[in-house]
Formats: structure tokens, sequence, C-alpha cells
């Protein structure tokens, strides 16, 4: 898999097409790439984001296992914790 090979969709103009490409590109490749002018995201809101994320993944285990993953799917997983692909690997996946 290639970075120039991810699906990018183009929100610009939203429609029950570009909902079912991004659907597609999630339940094929597991993201998408996103781009257009009306996505509603300010850049510094999403600096920012990036900045909190970076925080949390850098806190101790202790601190994350208070976010730990709820039967809703959301939430933190630790390493080795998943296994997204048991037909072809033998421990979990090495990330969080």
């Amino acid at each position: 898999m290639a970075a120039k090979d991810v699906p990018v969709i183009d929100i610009s103009s939203l429609s029950v097409d570009t909902a079912e490409r991004l659907v597609n590109a999630v339940h094929e490749w597991g993201f998408a790439f996103i781009k257009g002018d009306n996505t509603g995201f300010a850049a510094e809101a999403i600096g920012h984001i990036f900045e909190l994320s970076k925080i949390f993944f850098q806190s101790p285990v202790k601190e994350k296992e208070r976010c730990a993953i709820t039967t809703n799917n959301r939430g933190w997983s630790s390493m080795q914790l998943e296994t997204l692909d048991p037909k072809t690997q033998k421990k979990g996946d090495l990330k969080e």
C-alpha cells in the first residue's frame, strides 16, 4: 500500500455519492484523506487537536487506561491488545 493509492475524498459537494465513496474508502483502507473547502475545521483547531493527541499518547499508561476502550468501541487500547488481521498476525497490533 502506497500513500499515493489511499483514497482522497472531496467533501466540497456533500451528497449520497460522496458519503458512499467515504464509507467504501474507510471499509477498504481503514481511513481516507479528506479534502474540500467546507470541512468546517479551522487550521488552528486541527493543530490544537494534534497537540492534545501528542500529549495524550506521551502520557503514562496508567493515565491512558482511564480512557480504556468500551463496548461502543470508543476509547484507548494498549499496544498488542487488538489484532486487526488474525489470519496473518501472530501478535497484536503495534499501535495504541
